[in-house]
């Protein structure tokens, strides 16, 4: 459900969030957002009934992470070129608080969205943000990204997904092992984005339980000790539940991801995964040893909350590049692919997972041990991309594939990833789709597919509609009093005589 300000900021593309900090009025206005803010994260936002998730379609999301980097310098389009398939969702990420874009290494900047529309494809965004340090992050950061999200799904007109501070049971992570400050600034991150782009997907995705707590376990805050230590025996062990801690609770998540890699059980050799093995990951049992951790990931976030949508948020199996025995490449990664992405009794076995993104990157890894480059890539070389399309053909049609549109103003090749048009008057590309999108801005555009339908659909729009009319007026009439402030302000300013 929305919240009166929600509405306004989809239906009235005169009211932007890009005041100009540096003048006294804009000090005001940047005052008035931040109230009108604070009053929007007070309010309750959610009808609770069953039915889809936003954004939930029949079919399954095949995404992608590319890496664009130096040395490598993917994008999404040769992706889809290699596959001679349009990947429905791509991964971007960045900072927060946002640094600024360096124009001599490059780095910094928001995400570089402008490589997805590039493709010339409806793709979705997957945009991943990465917290600094929790405490530091302001209303002015929150509001930044909200207006960030709110291009994408609105002047750009793409499904967006915001996976924010994943992973975040590991100190590999500047906010690792915090839950106390996690969960704070997660629910303030999801009020704050939801006012002000509501149709955001916003996914709550934390690392594999499987080896917490990964050997990290000193110098912990006591108030962080006394929600990790959920067998309480005064210590962060094995026994401990790896993700109830960090959930921030069903009315502050839209999806639910989790990373699954194989990593020939923290060895760097080549060997390939056992069959079944993706589906012993998500419910808590280790493939080689068949122990049972008692923490199911899939029954507790999946199959027992029929309004939330799972996802696999970064995944891919280990080729280690610099070992020179054991299996081969190509039969490590379709290994992967034949029982974690075209294996059809998983996918019929995982139906809430609706999105499968791949980790189409080559890294140096050091995790297990010494510096290992690993190579996580199934498009990378002739042999493994032909072996890979075969049997991605034989399921096609459970996965949800991009359209063409066609691109009708020119895209930047280079340059921080801008995700809004300088001026409002951007024109939205004309889309080639599947399907009509929903033309009610207060819920997310249908891009792809069959949307799935619930029964309370019409009864959240009646409600969405309510208290829009109550809460817009309102809004209306403060902006409204803004506009007068600036008339008479305008009106005793004492004109510069060009004489002296």
């Amino acid at each position: 459900m929305t919240t009166p300000y929600m509405v306004l900021l989809e239906e009235d593309t005169d009211v932007k969030c890009d005041m100009k900090r540096d003048t006294p009025q804009g000090k005001r206005e940047m005052l008035l957002l931040s109230l009108i803010l604070a009053l929007s994260l007070s309010l309750p936002w959610h009808v609770h009934a069953a039915g889809p998730a936003l954004g939930e379609l029949d079919q399954i999301y095949f995404g992608v992470w590319v890496d664009p980097d130096l040395g490598f310098q993917d994008t999404p389009s040769l992706f889809n070129s290699r596959l001679q398939r349009n990947a429905s969702v791509f991964h971007i990420a960045q900072r927060m608080p946002l640094p600024p874009y360096n124009y001599t290494t490059g780095v910094g900047g928001p995400a570089p969205q402008y490589l997805i529309e590039n493709t010339a494809t409806d793709a979705a965004v997957f945009l991943t943000v990465y917290p600094t340090v929790l405490s530091a992050i302001t209303d002015a950061d929150y509001i930044t990204l909200g207006n960030q999200l709110l291009a994408y799904s609105k002047d750009f007109n793409r499904t967006t997904f915001l996976r924010w501070a994943p992973e975040m049971q590991g100190r590999w992570n500047d906010y690792g092992q915090q839950p106390v400050s996690y969960l704070q600034a997660w629910k303030t991150m999801y009020k704050a984005v939801k006012s002000i782009a509501p149709a955001t997907i916003i996914v709550w995705a934390p690392n594999l339980g499987h080896d917490y707590p990964y050997g990290q376990t000193a110098n912990i805050e006591p108030n962080d000790m006394a929600l990790l230590d959920t067998n309480k025996n005064g210590q962060l062990d094995r026994g401990d539940d790896p993700y109830m801690p960090y959930y921030p609770g069903d009315d502050y998540v839209d999806w639910i991801g989790i990373s699954v890699y194989f990593k020939q059980f923290s060895r760097n050799i080549n060997a390939a995964q056992p069959p079944g093995f993706c589906a012993d990951i998500l419910r808590g049992i280790d493939s080689q040893t068949h122990e049972n951790s008692g923490f199911n990931w899939y029954d507790q976030f999946c199959a027992s909350k029929p309004n939330k949508a799972c996802l696999i948020a970064e995944s891919g199996a280990a080729y280690h590049v610099d070992v020179p025995d054991g299996a081969s490449e190509l039969s490590i990664k379709q290994a992967w692919w034949q029982d974690c992405i075209t294996n059809t009794t998983f996918l019929q076995t995982f139906p809430r997972i609706k999105l499968h993104m791949h980790f189409e990157f080559q890294k140096v890894e050091a995790d297990i041990g010494p510096p290992d480059v690993r190579d996580y890539r199934l498009t990378n070389s002739t042999d493994i991309l032909t072996a890979f399309q075969k049997d991605l053909n034989t399921v096609q049609d459970s996965y949800l594939w991009a359209q063409y549109r066609p691109i009708t103003k020119p895209i930047q090749v280079n340059g921080p990833g801008v995700s809004a048009p300088a001026t409002s008057s951007f024109s939205v590309p004309t889309l080639v789709l599947q399907t009509a999108r929903n033309p009610q801005m207060s819920g997310l555009p249908t891009l792809f597919g069959v949307k799935r339908h619930s029964g309370v659909d019409k009864r959240r729009t009646e409600l969405s509609r309510a208290l829009c009319v109550v809460g817009a007026s309102s809004l209306v009439l403060v902006w409204g009093w803004l506009g007068q402030s600036r008339k008479r302000a305008l009106s005793r300013r004492v004109p510069i005589s060009s004489t002296d």
